[in-house]
């Protein structure tokens, strides 16, 4: 989710210094060294008693041997987008779990009271093992609190790509034949660009037979058919609170840890628009 335009934002330093950066260029001059990519966590640690603290971009998996030697040379650090290791370090994310709630309530006050959910296989995250990605286990929860009818309607396994959002949806379209659900909850943009190919090649109109909403607004939301309505996550503001925190940290501010979850914000476009909203042009 954070690339490297937000990354320069968050720091102060230009495009072209963080892509020397971490392309590890040998002519960049010394003083700009605070900002140093490590492609691994055994990287970090050999190195760690030349900084004060590190942010870690990315749910690339860490063992807890991993994460406890990792603090040992850096007890300052910060997590965006995972929470490995809520007792030894900090956090920043996006609340997914929230956003499914409001998409929820957003399709409902439009109408649309029969609600499929597309999403993807659970992760590792530190020494836990999630069998269920939180978008589902949302879904499921307050489906069953706002005693939704849902069975049938839930496809949640496999990666989060194009292909197997199209292979979800055509098996839940093949499962319901004519009975199609007023919307479909997408946990992910890369699923739901496939969700509305399948859409389209059924001839199932988006979206005055099917809403869909995603997740995540990505650039490709603007160019899907039809444009893409999905709740932004602003990866600018994930990687400047990370820096707030780390820096906070380092000074000694916290003597807890902190685990911050951003909020999303819907972008209407095309393929479902709330009731109280206008599609963007």
């Amino acid at each position: 989710m954070v690339n490297l335009g937000d990354i320069a934002k968050a720091t102060g330093f230009s495009k072209a210094t963080v892509s020397r950066v971490l392309s590890g260029d040998p002519s960049f001059t010394e003083n700009m060294m605070s900002l140093t990519f490590f492609p691994d966590v055994r990287a970090l640690v050999e190195a760690g008693q030349d900084y004060s603290g590190f942010v870690s971009l990315g749910p690339a998996p860490l063992t807890r041997d991993n994460l406890e030697a990792l603090h040992e040379a850096l007890p300052h650090g910060v997590f965006i987008d995972i929470n490995p290791a809520p007792t030894l370090f900090h956090s920043v994310r996006p609340d997914l779990q929230q956003t499914v709630i409001d998409a929820i309530y957003a399709l409902r006050e439009s109408g649309r009271e029969r609600i499929a959910f597309i999403g993807g296989d659970g992760h590792v995250m530190g020494s836990h093992v999630f069998g269920q990605d939180p978008r589902t286990v949302a879904f499921d929860e307050w489906a069953r609190l706002l005693a939704m009818p849902i069975e049938g309607l839930v496809r949640a396994s496999g990666p989060f790509s194009v292909d197997n959002g199209r292979r979800q949806v055509d098996e839940l379209v093949e499962s319901l034949g004519e009975d199609l659900p007023d919307a479909i909850l997408v946990a992910a943009d890369s699923l739901a660009v496939g969700v509305l190919q399948a859409l389209s090649a059924r001839a199932i109109r988006v979206p005055d037979q099917v809403a869909v909403v995603s997740i995540d607004n990505l650039e490709v939301c603007q160019y899907t058919a039809p444009p893409l309505s999905s709740y932004a996550i602003k990866p600018s503001e994930l990687a400047e609170t990370a820096l707030m925190l780390l820096s906070d940290s380092i000074v000694g501010r916290f003597t807890h840890k902190h685990h911050v979850l951003l909020s999303t914000q819907l972008v209407a476009r095309q393929s479902f628009v709330p009731a109280t909203a206008e599609p963007e042009s």
